[in-house]
């Protein structure tokens, strides 16, 4: 699965536009994709860290991030996007829910053509969910953000990337939340390989192009898009350890320190 993780974003700046979901962030890296699926906390910030035993959920925000490189939002738009939620454990399994999508009334996503996908175990880990469709032919079980017939346009200008705010999940920990264990979360591309219009699920406006395009950048004509679709950093959910464990290396540094003092 095509995977391109971007370079760490800076938190969301304070302007909120028209209740749509509008916002501003830093600049983008050079190499940023042209729409960028980025999922954060509420607020900014790509790291939890919990204590041993603490199973209380976790909320994740889903933005599509346009790049803006002329420093006018209202020529940057979006239109739609097709993708899972998927989390990457090492020794933390948790469970997420199918999306809340900000859909209208009071966002700006077709409560029709959107769907919040299905919650269902899609890795190796026999027992935990996360949300999304098997088959990437099909639109069965996968998000959906949808706006309709024409994109939703920004407003306003401002330099860094455009973004519209598409929904929430929330991932819950399941088991024995032990110390030392930890999980990324992360947006997963719908990876269709099917050009027709039913394929090409990332649709988009950047400075004024419209991009109409599949996972890979390929368009309805089979031209390649350099960079059009990517995945940002992913969120961190990690467990400290337990006091009397960081003791105990305190205990073995001070050990090892004296074992290094000369004669």
């Amino acid at each position: 699965m095509l995977r391109k993780l971007l370079s760490g974003r800076m938190g969301m700046a304070a302007a909120v536009a028209a209740g749509l979901g509008v916002s501003s962030l830093a600049a983008p890296a050079a190499d940023a994709a042209l729409i960028t699926l980025d999922v954060r906390l509420p607020g900014g910030g790509k790291s939890v860290v919990k204590n041993a035993g603490d199973a209380s959920p976790v909320t994740v925000e889903v933005y599509a991030q346009v790049q803006n490189n002329d420093d006018n939002r209202a020529n940057d738009g979006f239109l739609q996007s097709q993708w899972s939620m998927l989390s990457a454990d090492s020794g933390l399994l948790g469970d997420m829910v199918a999306m809340t999508l900000n859909t209208n009334p009071p966002g700006f996503l077709s409560s029709t053509l959107s769907q919040a996908g299905t919650a269902q175990n899609l890795d190796v880990n026999a027992t935990d969910n996360e949300v999304g469709g098997i088959d990437p032919g099909s639109s069965t079980g996968w998000i959906i953000a949808n706006v309709g017939l024409a994109p939703q346009m920004s407003s306003g200008a401002g330099s860094g990337p455009t973004e519209f705010f598409l929904g929430t999940t929330t991932w819950t920990p399941e088991g024995v939340v032990a110390p030392g264990s930890s999980t990324s979360i992360n947006a997963g591309l719908r990876q269709s390989i099917s050009t027709a219009s039913a394929g090409r699920t990332y649709k988009f406006t950047s400075d004024g192009t419209v991009y109409d395009v599949r996972w890979d950048g390929r368009t309805a004509t089979g031209t390649f898009v350099t960079d059009a679709v990517g995945l940002g950093s992913p969120l961190v959910v990690s467990v400290v350890p337990e006091p009397a464990a960081l003791g105990l290396l305190g205990v073995a540094g001070l050990a090892a320190l004296r074992r290094r003092r000369p004669a």
